[in-house]
């Protein structure tokens, strides 16, 4: 990469996209805590869950470590006894690969207490050590969901799950009365890898929203990604009707899609847990465990299909039956998690020094 283009991306993710704190706030009495999770390339899944963990500890400050930090945070970064503790950010971060290995080593052998907010875990045959040594300690906060448990049996079975980290932001608003005859629907396609069943995923989103176009709906495209964009501009060649929205940088920003919208339809993680936080009914497409992770952990797997069982037939029957949702019932399971999250945050802060 040429040394401006290196140079670009650099200010780009060190000082433009809100991630790190003023030198005034590092210089305030807050703790600080370091954060382990991807961000940098405009993931709205990643913004969500580093949001939530911002608003769940707030007014303390959550530093993400990661090569590109402007140079007063990576100066503080250097003395790693000025942070008090670890967040493992939401995400299916434990598999294979760990970054920024020797900073969060150093951390653990200083002691520093350990948060995991709502991490998605992979089968253990392919953990990478560091975090088979990070597991095995004290660890506050917990895992996504019931698979993410299952995944961790046999190596640490006292994890809970504290459901993903977006519930975070969960703030209970009535349900719009005119859910059910909003004229906007929310599509979704992306994923970071292939997946079997993507031509039937595709394909049907596109004969369920070529009909919803014909029957007086507007069609709305919400990308995650800059991938997903792609995506969009693809399906608007054969179908231009379709809205293609910018991808959300803040919670409020999707919020405000999802609660104009009568139904979704989606293959992002992160898409699907919108709708559950906005009471949208939705169809998930599990083109991973994750999806299922996610869903069962509210008591929604019935709303969640493999990719290869997508027709626009399918999402048709989905659409029918999106009055059946029962939101009371979702919405008291989002707002147990949240006072789970903030139990095991108050816990982790008193160990934190």
């Amino acid at each position: 990469m040429p040394i401006l283009s290196k140079l670009s991306k650099y200010v780009d993710e060190a000082y433009r996209m809100g991630h790190f704190p003023s030198l005034q706030q590092l210089r305030s009495a807050r703790k600080i805590y370091a954060y382990y999770g991807f961000l940098g390339d405009r993931n709205y899944g990643d913004e969500l869950v580093f949001e939530a963990a911002q608003h769940l500890f707030a007014p303390d400050l959550v530093i993400p470590i990661r090569r590109t930090m402007p140079l007063h945070v990576a100066l503080v970064a250097k003395n790693k006894s000025r942070f008090s503790g670890v967040i493992i950010g939401g995400g299916t971060l434990v598999g294979p690969g760990f970054y920024s290995q020797p900073f969060f080593e150093d951390m653990l052998d200083l002691g520093k207490p350990v948060f995991m907010h709502g991490t998605g875990i992979k089968k253990q045959n392919i953990w990478h050590n560091t975090w088979k040594r990070l597991i095995k300690g004290r660890i506050f906060g917990g895992v996504r969901g019931p698979k993410s448990i299952e995944n961790m049996a046999g190596f640490k079975d006292d994890a809970i799950a504290v459901g993903d980290a977006a519930f975070a932001m969960f703030h209970r608003v009535s349900v719009p009365a005119d859910r059910q005859t909003q004229k906007t629907i929310l599509i979704n396609c992306g994923a970071h890898d292939g997946f079997d069943g993507v031509e039937e995923s595709r394909s049907g989103i596109e004969g369920f929203v070529a009909k919803a176009l014909n029957d007086g709906y507007t069609v709305q495209f919400m990308p995650c990604h800059k991938f997903d964009v792609e995506l969009a501009l693809d399906i608007q060649k054969r179908l231009p009707a379709v809205e293609l929205l910018p991808v959300p940088k803040l919670y409020s920003e999707a919020l405000a899609y999802f609660r104009n919208a009568t139904f979704a339809v989606g293959e992002r993680l992160h898409f699907t847990a919108m709708g559950m936080l906005t009471g949208c009914p939705f169809l998930s497409i599990n083109y991973s465990a994750k999806h299922e992770d996610l869903l069962s952990s509210v008591g929604l797997s019935a709303v969640g299909i493999a990719p290869i069982h997508v027709s626009a037939q399918a999402i048709q029957a989905a659409f029918d039956r999106r009055a059946s949702f029962d939101w009371e019932t979702v919405f008291a399971g989002l707002e147990a998690f949240q006072q789970i999250q903030r139990r095991e945050r108050d816990s982790f802060r008193a160990a934190a020094n």
